[in-house]
């Protein structure tokens, strides 16, 4: 297993063959993924990928880019999501740890 840190505009295609569904019990499409990792103040999210020996995503932890402003301050910060790893991964009790 490699965990590979990137952008989503860094995923290669077979990164969209998504797990998300299979895990979340979901019926959302790759354009549906594409859309909400893309339509952030940055254009893209951060992401940890949990790869098998296939390429395969196995596990995900997704940030999501958010502008706050708190009075006279703003900044960027990220909110944690789409965090899972398949249940046929789940080897490592620390595995979730490291790709956050």
């Amino acid at each position: 297993m490699e965990i590979l840190i990137c952008t989503t505009d860094e995923w290669q295609d077979c990164y969209w063959k998504s797990y998300f569904n299979r895990v979340f019990h979901l019926d959302n499409t790759i354009e549906y993924f594409k859309v909400k990792y893309t339509s952030t103040c940055t254009g893209f999210c951060y992401h940890a990928l949990l790869l098998d020996e296939k390429n395969e995503v196995t596990g995900g932890c997704t940030v999501m880019p958010v502008n706050y402003k708190n009075a006279d301050d703003s900044f960027l910060n990220g909110i944690g999501m789409d965090v899972f790893i398949v249940e046929e991964s789940r080897t490592d009790p620390l595995l979730l740890r490291r790709m956050y």
